[in-house]
């Protein structure tokens, strides 16, 4: 059982061959229509050289183009080629169906017609992707392994599948978007961007101190809350490196890479990393390391509060853009109430210190009573009659005791 889907009637208009119909199978149909791309199957089936719509032709879209078919795009810069070489195909191959298609959706320009055209296209080539990775197709990606990292005594969680290998393929992609390579000694250990993956992908936020700890970003004891804040946020951009803002986030118009679009809005964009850093960098030179490392927790903390709050959620840049505004006001509120506590305790210690030479001994000469006499008095006059009588005294007991005479 098949439906049919037109360019519209065959023949041609203006000049303009139009293409027949095309018949497309059931199991096809519901993707179709879900996707809203009906008008473009006579161009698809054009493009795959093929005479109906079926799941094989479908589910290896783009053989027919260059035999590099949709599930072998890798990252957000191979699908973003593909989607541009595919809608030049299908324009190319039905030009009157696919433009009068775009305008039945109220899209008029030349450009907006394009960009409708790509957009229905990444749904539809979307859609084809979830139905695969729910049947398990052949080439569908495994959905990520959630696992307990091995020393995770704050009970993190990790995704197991970010490897060596994915580490090296996101280092790429940050020298090819950004032209940006990043030295060892700020790359965090795979395990932490481990945490990091899956805090992003799974929780849907920026990883917490309770996630990623301050002792998971240190190699060094020297290493100093600046470098603590550059290997956090390296970690999290190169784990996210390449991904487009996930449906259901706001970038808040953040996440750009470039400014003629060759790459699609980021879930984060290092352009919205630096100023961060650059920013936190300066207002911290001259704050005390150990308030430092206090501030850099609490900014850590309010960063993962806020992408993880509201709907819909924020993306890492958006977190990051908004928090530059914040960085001097949180470091300064943060030196004067150390500054503050300090004082505090310097005048309750001037206090102490005070009242202990104050303290007046309440005895007969002011002295203070100890073991044995205090030789500071003067002599203590029963312990010159034989025995004194109290087990502390304020007066002197240097002399020895003498015998008094008996009465006669």
């Amino acid at each position: 059982m098949s439906a049919s889907a037109s360019g519209g009637a065959s023949g041609s208009i203006g000049g303009v061959r139009k293409l027949p119909v095309v018949p497309i199978d059931a199991d096809v149909i519901g993707l179709v229509d879900k996707a809203g791309v009906a008008g473009l199957m006579p161009a698809v089936a054009a493009v795959e050289q093929v005479k109906e719509i079926n799941m094989e032709v479908v589910s290896t879209i783009g053989f027919g183009l260059d035999g590099i078919i949709w599930f072998d795009a890798y990252n957000s810069l191979d699908k973003k080629t593909w989607i541009i070489n595919y809608m030049g195909a299908m324009i190319k191959a039905d030009p009157r169906g696919v433009s009068a298609w775009a305008k039945d959706r109220g899209w008029t320009t030349a450009a907006d017609r394009a960009m409708q055209i790509g957009r229905s296209t990444r749904r539809f080539v979307d859609l084809l992707s979830e139905e695969r990775s729910s049947q398990g197709g052949a080439g569908a990606r495994k959905a990520p392994k959630i696992t307990v990292v091995a020393d995770a005594e704050d009970g993190s969680y990790a995704s197991d599948e970010f490897d060596g290998t994915e580490v090296a393929k996101q280092q790429k992609m940050a020298w090819i978007m950004y032209r940006r390579e990043f030295i060892p000694g700020l790359v965090v250990k795979i395990k932490v961007m481990q945490k990091m993956k899956y805090s992003i992908t799974v929780e849907m936020q920026l990883p917490s101190i309770e996630r990623v700890s301050l002792k998971d970003l240190r190699v060094k004891p020297s290493d100093t809350s600046i470098t603590l804040l550059e290997r956090w946020i390296i970690g999290i951009f190169l784990v996210s490196a390449g991904a487009c803002v996930p449906p259901g986030m706001d970038s808040n118009g953040f996440g750009d890479v470039d400014s003629n679009g060759t790459f699609p809005t980021q879930y984060l964009s290092w352009h919205d990393c630096q100023p961060l850093l650059d920013t936190y960098k300066v207002a911290i030179a001259a704050v005390e390391e150990s308030i430092a490392v206090s501030i850099l927790e609490s900014l850590i903390t309010t960063m993962a509060a806020k992408s993880g709050a509201g709907h819909p959620r924020l993306t890492a840049s958006a977190v990051f853009r908004m928090t530059v505004h914040e960085v001097n006001g949180c470091i300064n509120a943060a030196v004067v109430g150390a500054n503050a506590a300090a004082i505090v305790i310097e005048q309750r210690a001037a206090k102490r210190a005070k009242l202990e030479d104050d303290v007046v001994p309440n005895t007969p000469n002011k002295l203070p009573r100890m073991k044995g006499g205090n030789p500071d008095g003067k002599l203590c006059k029963d312990f010159m009659k034989g025995k004194c009588k109290g087990a502390t005294c304020s007066f002197s007991h240097e002399k020895p005791p003498t015998t008094a005479p008996d009465d006669d």
